[in-house]
């Protein structure tokens, strides 16, 4: 106990952070959607993640990654839906669609594919390590 009372408040506090930091279990890994694609993963059709999270799990022989689903708009049949990050469908108009996209509408993806599992990779966001 003496030999602590010899260390400065501030470096025995960083010592201590440090130590419980490397006590700590290790943080979620993360990949990209491309690389996972490329070395061959399967994707599924659209989930849920236990938060509540839409997007897709990659599956791979060994390991499987959960990637999120990056909200924005996109087109369901003749119309436009926006999509929230736990995949809430909202109306959208076309007007609406023109002024968010500059007149870009015609290259959103089908609503209909991301929910197959035909995915953009603009529409994945970072993947993280599943069980």
């Amino acid at each position: 106990m003496h030999a602590f009372r010899a260390i400065p408040t501030s470096l025995g506090l960083t010592a201590a952070i440090g130590l419980a930091a490397a006590m700590l279990p290790g943080t979620a890994s993360a990949a990209s959607f491309p690389e996972l694609a490329a070395k061959g993963y399967q994707i599924s059709p659209m989930t849920k993640s236990r938060g509540g999270r839409a997007g897709w799990i990659m599956r791979g022989t060994r390991d499987s990654y959960f990637c999120v689903l990056v909200p924005g708009m996109v087109r369901a049949g003749n119309g436009y839906v926006s999509l929230s990050t736990s995949a809430y469908e909202t109306p959208a108009s076309k007007a609406v669609i023109d002024r968010v996209t500059g007149g870009a509408g015609l290259n959103l993806p089908q609503l209909a594919d991301l929910k197959a599992g035909r995915v953009p990779p603009q529409k994945v966001g970072r993947c993280f390590f599943y069980r």
